[in-house]
């Protein structure tokens, strides 16, 4: 992103590399992976995936699919897309060239699928001057189920072709429409005999 970079390495050399650029002036610190990913320290994954991707049928996209391993999109090549996903193991994330090419593109809407909320952020800062909405779908500290409903209806209000079905099947919930609904609120809001009104005044 804008001003940063993350870098891949040997945690001894990464420690290294940290203390070294804090002690210039610059802000740097260890991120909590898991493994080096996009970075040749996976040359042996990428060997090893090589294999299953061999036994796996690839087709052309049916819809615009970018590679962050070139920034562009995908060809619709399906061996190219092979050769591409394999390279993803050990090769660097161009997130900002992509993230520019889907705008250049077209893109105006940014959803983050997957836990946390760092690459919608990054969206962000890729594009700080453009007109971008992110969104991102598991924030730490909420409940997930929660969550998943806010986003959903957040990008159906965007104007996204959302398909409620899945999510409301087997509830055993009426089907309402928007008329219905205001008028059983109007409903429920009327005062009945048998209400109490009391005045703090």
């Amino acid at each position: 992103a804008r001003a940063g970079v993350a870098r891949a390495q040997r945690t001894a050399a990464i420690e290294a590399a940290v203390e070294r650029l804090n002690a210039k002036g610059l802000r740097a610190k260890r991120i909590a992976v898991s493994a080096a990913f996009h970075s040749p320290l996976l040359h042996r994954s990428a060997e090893q995936m090589s294999v299953h991707f061999a036994k796996v049928k690839f087709a052309p996209p049916r819809i615009a699919v970018y590679s962050n391993t070139t920034g562009e999109r995908h060809s619709q090549d399906p061996e190219e897309i092979r050769k591409l996903l394999i390279r993803h193991f050990d090769e660097p994330v161009l997130f900002q060239q992509q993230v520019r090419r889907l705008h250049a593109d077209g893109a105006r809407v940014f959803l983050a699928v997957g836990p946390g909320k760092v690459l919608s952020g990054l969206v962000r800062r890729v594009l700080p001057q453009d007109w971008v909405t992110t969104r991102a779908m598991d924030a730490p500290g909420r409940n997930g189920v929660v969550q998943f409903a806010h986003f959903l209806a957040q990008a159906a209000v965007l104007g996204l072709p959302v398909q409620w079905g899945p999510w409301f099947e087997g509830r055993s919930l009426t089907r309402l429409g928007v008329a219905e609904l205001c008028a059983q609120a109007q409903a429920a809001a009327k005062i009945k005999p048998t209400d109490w009104q009391l005045s703090a005044t």
